[in-house]
């Protein structure tokens, strides 16, 4: 039941924000599905390496150089597609479109900001999708909540927080601006 209001969370924000990249125009929609089928395809690439998501660092650079909309559909699609291509649709998959879309959204909203600040956002945010993702075992009645369950269960998968959120780091920080000299250069972004 939960992942059906995840699902719809999600339908929420794609008809609040998903008009800005209507009207960003059709070259910007393409390079938005190939920037989250090459999130998906490097997530399914690499995923035998335990929570390094390069798939984030994507969908982060698609809302900080085509907007909240873009960041948003690109998370939101990632999501779905990674999922299928792992063989691990439900009941992830409404997780992981949710969060990636607004990881997406929040870089598009943060847009302004220096590749060195989205470096350290994206590695906060490498925690913050952790631990969403831990929330989804007391949806399932896997454990029962409590604060202490809470903070045993974000203790026990703190490794695998810090190799998402140090990839998010390293990738940001490395190639974020070389990207929007490459994007900049085709004309796609100002």
């Amino acid at each position: 039941m939960l992942e059906l209001l995840l699902l719809f969370a999600v339908i929420v924000l794609l008809a609040l924000f998903g008009r800005g990249l209507a009207r960003q125009g059709l070259r910007i929609m393409l390079v938005v599905a190939l920037l989250a089928a090459l999130a998906a395809g490097g997530r399914a690439a690499i995923t035998y390496i335990p929570s390094v998501q390069p798939a984030s660092f994507v969908v982060m650079t698609a809302g900080m150089l085509f907007g909240p909309g873009a960041g948003l559909v690109c998370g939101v699609i990632t999501g779905l597609l990674s999922d299928l291509l792992i063989g691990m649709l439900w009941p992830f998959c409404a997780w992981h479109m949710l969060l990636w879309g607004v990881m997406g959204l929040a870089a598009g909203l943060t847009r302004g900001l220096s590749f060195r600040i989205h470096a350290v956002i994206g590695f906060v945010w490498g925690f913050v999708f952790g631990w969403c993702m831990n929330l989804w075992w007391y949806t399932t009645g896997a454990l029962k909540f409590s604060i202490g369950a809470f903070i045993t269960v974000c203790i026990t998968g703190f490794n695998f927080d810090l190799a998402h959120a140090a990839t998010n780091f390293a990738l940001l920080l490395l190639f974020s601006e070389p990207l929007r000299r490459l994007f900049r250069r085709a004309g796609l972004v100002e």
